[in-house]
Order: C-alpha cells, then sequence, then structure tokens
C-alpha cells in the first residue's frame, strides 16, 4: 500500500495507501479510500478542487458473482466492497490558477511543458498466468467465439470492438435502449432523452437453447473498454471483478495479486475474474440455469470459429495447425496444468483454462500508439495546434488530470459526478456490504480511445449528459447537477466547477477525441484484428 505525492516533479511514493495529488496544482498527498467499478466516472476528464480521491480498485479477496457480468440490473448482490488497488500519478499540471485557463499558446511553451512524461508502461502480468503466445491465440480464438453463448449469437468480442474503444458499436442502435427514469422508451431520442443504454445480449433462452423471449435483453451498463484493462485492479464499472480471481466452478483462489512496480498498477487477477462472468449470464450469453459443465461439453464437439464469416489467418493458422478441435487446442497450450482433478485429460475444458486464455489475449490490446504517445515522446508534429491547446486545459484549467492521468489517462478510482441520481444505479454502493457514501461511485475509465466510443454514449449508461463529448464536459463545466439537492450532496468534492471559454472547450474535445486514438483500434489492424461475426452485415 502506497502513496504518491508530487510538486512539480512527476512522482513521490511515501509509506501509506495510494492517493493521487493535484490540489491547486501544489504539492499535495493524499490516502486514496475505497471500492471498485464502471463509470459516471466517465469517459471524459472531471475537474477537481483538491485530491481526496474517492475509491481505488477491487480488493484483493473480492469474488465476482456467478452469472453476471453487467447485469440487467446493474448490479451484483454477491460482490464484496473493493479494496484500492495501485494507480497511475497524474501528470505534472500546466502552471497557472486553478480554475482559470492560461492564455492561449497553441503548440508553444505551455504545450511543450507537458512533452515528456512517462510513456505507456510495461504490461502487468500475474505470476500465476504469464505471457504465452499460443496462450494467447487460444484467448482470441475463445474472445471471438459466437459458440460460448447458448445460442450462438454473441461473443466477448461481440460488446468490445476496438473500432468502438473496446466497447460495444451496438449501443448507438435503438435494440440497446432500456427506459429512464419515466418507465418508457422515448419515441424519439434525443439529447434530452433519459432512455439509458447498455449493450445487447441474447434472446431468453432455456437449457436446450429454446427461446424463450422474444427480444434480444439488455444490460444494465454500456460495456466498459477491454483496451488497455489490465492495468486495472479491478474491472466493471463497479469494480465487483477483484485481483484475487477464485476458480468459479471449485472457489479456489488461483491468482492473489501484486503490486506492479513497472506500471504503477497490478499484477493481478482481474481480466481472469472478469472473463468469466458474461459467460454465466443469462441476459449475456447463457440459456437456462448457469452451468460450467454444459458450457464445456458444447465447445469439446463444436468447430472453431464455425459461424464466423471471416477468420485471420493467423487465427485459422493456430485452429487448424494444432488439431481443428477446442480439446486438441486446450491440450496444446495447457498440457497437464490447471487441470481440476489430476485425472482429467490434457484436453479437458474447465472454466480456469477458458480465463487464462481469454485474459492472456485481453493483455496484448495495448493501444499505445495514439498521437499523444508519439507526441509525448518528442513528435511535436504528432497533434494538432488545436489538440495540443486541448491537452493544455486538459490539464490546467479544466483539472482533468487528477482523475485521468496520463499516460493511461485514468486514476484507477471510483467516484460519483452527479449527472444521475443515486437511485437509479446505486454503482459500486450495490455491491454486498457497501457503505452508503459509495453509493454512485463507478470506475474511472481510461480516456484512450474514448473518442471512438462516443457514437454510443458515453459514461456507464451512454444518456442524457453521457450522450456525447460535448454534453459531458458542458456539464463538467458545471461542476455536476447541483441545482438537484438529491444529487448535490453525494458529488465528489473533486468534481468543482471551472471556467472554460467555449474555445478551449471544444480544444479540449478535439483532444480527446483523435488526440488519444489509437489507429490500429480504429481500423482494428493487430493487435485489434479479428474475426468477422456472423451476427455482422
Amino acid at each position: 500500500m502506497r502513496r504518491h505525492c508530487w510538486s512539480g516533479s512527476w512522482l513521490g511514493v511515501k509509506t501509506g495507501v495510494i492517493g493521487l495529488c493535484a490540489a491547486s496544482w501544489l504539492t499535495a498527498c493524499q490516502d486514496e479510500q475505497t471500492p471498485a467499478g464502471n463509470a459516471q466516472a466517465a469517459s471524459a476528464a472531471p475537474a477537481v478542487a483538491s485530491q481526496t480521491t474517492q475509491g481505488g480498485g477491487q480488493p484483493p479477496g473480492a469474488m465476482m458473482p456467478a452469472g453476471t457480468a453487467e447485469a440487467s440490473n446493474g448490479q451484483a448482490p454477491q460482490a464484496q466492497a473493493p479494496q484500492p488497488p495501485a494507480a497511475q500519478a497524474p501528470g505534472q499540471p500546466v502552471a497557472g490558477q486553478p480554475g482559470t485557463a492560461p492564455p492561449a499558446t497553441g503548440s508553444t511553451a505551455q504545450g511543450h511543458a507537458l512533452m515528456g512524461r512517462p510513456g505507456y508502461p510495461p504490461v502487468p502480468y500475474p505470476a500465476e498466468n504469464p505471457d504465452d503466445d499460443a496462450k494467447a491465440m487460444l484467448g482470441k480464438v475463445l474472445f471471438w467465439e459466437e459458440q460460448l453463448s447458448g445460442d450462438g449469437t454473441v461473443a466477448c468480442g461481440t460488446c468490445h470492438m476496438g473500432s468502438a474503444g473496446g466497447s460495444d458499436p451496438r449501443s448507438s442502435q435503438d435494440l440497446a435502449r432500456l427506459p429512464g427514469s419515466d418507465g418508457m422508451l422515448d419515441p424519439a431520442p434525443a439529447g434530452g432523452s433519459d432512455d439509458r443504454r447498455g449493450s445487447p445480449g441474447i434472446v431468453a433462452c432455456d437449457a436446450t437453447g429454446m427461446r424463450t423471449g422474444d427480444r434480444v435483453q439488455v444490460t444494465g451498463r454500456k460495456a466498459p473498454s477491454a483496451l488497455d484493462a489490465m492495468f486495472f485492479g479491478s474491472l466493471f464499472w463497479d469494480g465487483r471483478a477483484g485481483q484475487e480471481f477464485s476458480d468459479p466452478e471449485t472457489g479456489e483462489v488461483l491468482i492473489t495479486g501484486a503490486p506492479h512496480a513497472e506500471s504503477g498498477g497490478v499484477a493481478g487477477g482481474a481480466l481472469e475474474s472478469q472473463a468469466v462472468g458474461p459467460f454465466m449470464s443469462p441476459v449475456e450469453m447463457s440459456c437456462g440455469d448457469p452451468n460450467w459443465q454444459r458450457l464445456s461439453e458444447n465447445l469439446t464437439i463444436a468447430v472453431p470459429l464455425a459461424l464466423a464469416k471471416e477468420v485471420p489467418a493467423d487465427m485459422r493458422a493456430f485452429v487448424e495447425d494444432n488439431g481443428g478441435a477446442y480439446p486438441q487446442l486446450f491440450a496444446k497450450v495447457f498440457g497437464s496444468s490447471l487441470k481440476i482433478d489430476e485425472s482429467d485429460p490434457d484436453e479437458v475444458i474447465n472454466a480456469r483454462r477458458i480465463a487464462y486464455a481469454v485474459a492472456t489475449y485481453e493483455r496484448r490490446l495495448t493501444s499505445d500508439q495514439t498521437p499523444w504517445d508519439r507526441w509525448n515522446a518528442g513528435d511535436a508534429t504528432a497533434l494538432t495546434e488545436q489538440q495540443v491547446r486541448g491537452y493544455e486545459v486538459f490539464m490546467g484549467a479544466g483539472r482533468c488530470g487528477s482523475c485521468h492521468a496520463p499516460p493511461l489517462f485514468t486514476d484507477f478510482a471510483f467516484h460519483y459526478l452527479g449527472f444521475h441520481p443515486t437511485s437509479r444505479d446505486p454503482g459500486q454502493g450495490g455491491l454486498e456490504g457497501a457503505p452508503t457514501e459509495q453509493q454512485g461511485r463507478m470506475k474511472t475509465p481510461t480516456l484512450r480511445n474514448v473518442g471512438l466510443r462516443e457514437a454510443g454514449g458515453l459514461l456507464h449508461q451512454g444518456d442524457g449528459p453521457g450522450g456525447d463529448m460535448m454534453s459531458v464536459l458542458e456539464l463538467y463545466r458545471a461542476g455536476g447537477l447541483r441545482e438537484d439537492p438529491l444529487i448535490a450532496e453525494h458529488i465528489d468534492p473533486l468534481l468543482m466547477p471551472f471556467e472554460m471559454s467555449d474555445e478551449d472547450l471544444t480544444a479540449m474535445a478535439e483532444f480527446l477525441r483523435h488526440g488519444l486514438t489509437d489507429q490500429r483500434a480504429q481500423q482494428e489492424a493487430a493487435p485489434f484484428d479479428r474475426p468477422k461475426l456472423s451476427s455482422e452485415p
């Protein structure tokens, strides 16, 4: 447990728990307190007054509830309340008075003073699940395998596409809408609509795959980004998938997690914990009662990627060169390891093997080639003058860097921003045993590739104030919905109104939309290449 502090320098470390310090751009240190989750800490950067970070990542030992991912009700009743993980320190702020933008300088002195910060960190791998090429390729095949869903219509990747910033491109469609507080879908939703946006799952079905519902079910929250997720100590918007990974079939703790000095994050099992959730969710992928044995049996007889319309050459070669069937692929990758019983054959398919493979693949989804990365490394032409100005006010007057700290543009913490009543979605306050002060808090997402996620709405429900980038930034500028007393009393004290011209706010939006976009993700080039799914036109 550590504490980060600075005063004009990048980072200092002291004994204590993690604190990200940026109060009024002076030397500051404060301890981060609790928790875990996915989102009102939004897809655009909040302003802060002083640094009293309200939450950290998922706890060692927090187990993900069986049978739910971002469940339809947006809650995870069986999860334990999260604890803070290690966090990335914010970047050094622009000089100037807090809340007041410095004079416009384009890409000159102010902007160049922000260059040369620590770049994209090394990827943390837990000791229990080290990197391996064959395992990552098996994970890639499984991530894009639609036959892992009960009705063969949804893969993990259906909700996590690179061209959508690692989120769900379908969240912009009408089928992804859920009624808001008025209980009705708006016939013509626009900026003022209270309809929520989630991720379409499967039509309700029984254990045989027979449909028992008449329309696609929708999760209660948008799918968070799978890109750069390996640095988080907890995953899902409420953080219920923690750094300690327990086998969902046996309850055995397989990954405990440990600090990762090179990245400032956690080398833990959050990805493994998250990966097993959607497979057992009756909203997202599972027909009938969640059942790992049935899933393993179905996968045993499935032809890998048989439903995909197109398959990248490396994935096809991996399948064909290693037996052409899942039991042979699992034997090739795992041999005699990760069996539940020593008498199990090398070809056995179980939850722990699936989780390890998928998580290893996801740890390769690093979007470290954005214009900001090139600019930060010294290429002054990588960002436009307007984007540099946007970054200046992002780190200066907007005070956004305290919660969306470069280079990963997150603080790994959890905040309530006052964009919706806490009754609408309790966030990490909905986790079992969570204290009341955690109501509404959501995980601060990375802003890398946030421009690619905008089409489906931002924040965790993509509606109203989170409908688009400028709506989000306008509400940050106002300091949240402070006119509503039920909201105002819970707003994170870091979020305060700030003064900024419309020109600078537009520049900030330009920086976020384009300066943090990795073109490989947008174009779905390696490592973001993928099969074309059967559900796609």
